[in-house]
């Protein structure tokens, strides 16, 4: 921080504002942020700026009639809670998409190649599940349950391999910061993002199904039909 020191126990800055009373609704010269730590950051110290940044499309095509924030919205609904991104399978194209949720552009490029592994992983099996629907003619319903059972019988090794990339690019992101600058306003953020990044690695790669399983074949062939039923 720059301009002035921030206490992180208090979530407070211990040195005045240079600004002075930015919002005379706001006679506080100590605040952080606009008081919204969640949203946004503030580096310098004399000025908040947006910290996290979405919905946004960010690879492939999004599924007919569906938003960035309604794919955003899944992982919630499923009780997952928030997520930084998702990639999912428009089973009309039959091709993998990505929409960003949140992001620092500290860490976005990481979270880039976090992704990029999840759309690799499932590139086959979401064309198989596609041409299930509209190829082989299989009910939606019965094609739909298939897919899902790939993808959760698949999720810890996937996810184990995606975070692995995630710490990585992080690792090398903090090596590639200056020495020179000590209070760099990104070295937070990624140490955060590794933090996150390597807990969910251990717990993915440690879990049953995780870095030592073989991967469960998909269940479709070329022309979607179910060879091989989960």
């Amino acid at each position: 921080m720059r301009a002035r020191y921030l206490t992180p126990a208090r979530g407070l800055w211990i040195s005045r504002d240079p600004l002075g009373l930015v919002l005379p609704s706001e006679p506080n010269v100590y605040w952080y942020a606009s008081s919204s730590p969640i949203r946004l950051i503030d580096p310098s110290g004399q000025a908040p700026i947006k910290d996290r940044y979405g919905p946004e499309l960010i690879a492939g095509d999004l599924p007919p009639h569906t938003t960035a924030r309604e794919v955003c919205k899944e992982p919630v609904l499923r009780g997952e809670g928030e997520a930084n991104a998702v990639t999912s399978c428009n089973r009309k194209t039959g091709k993998r998409f990505t929409v960003v949720c949140y992001h620092n552009p500290c860490w976005i490029s990481c979270l880039r190649e976090h992704e990029g592994v999840h759309r690799n992983q499932g590139t086959v099996c979401c064309a198989g599940y596609s041409a299930c629907i509209y190829v082989a003619k299989i009910s939606i319903r019965t094609c739909h349950a298939q897919y899902g059972a790939f993808v959760q019988a698949n999720r810890a090794k996937d996810e184990c391999e995606a975070h692995r990339r995630g710490v990585q690019c992080a690792v090398n992101a903090l090596k590639s910061l200056p020495k020179s600058c000590p209070d760099d306003p990104c070295k937070a953020p990624l140490e955060s993002f590794l933090k996150t990044q390597r807990f969910n690695m251990n717990y993915y790669c440690n879990k049953k199904g995780g870095a030592s399983a073989r991967p469960v074949p998909c269940p479709f062939d070329a022309k979607g039909n179910i060879v091989k039923p989960l």
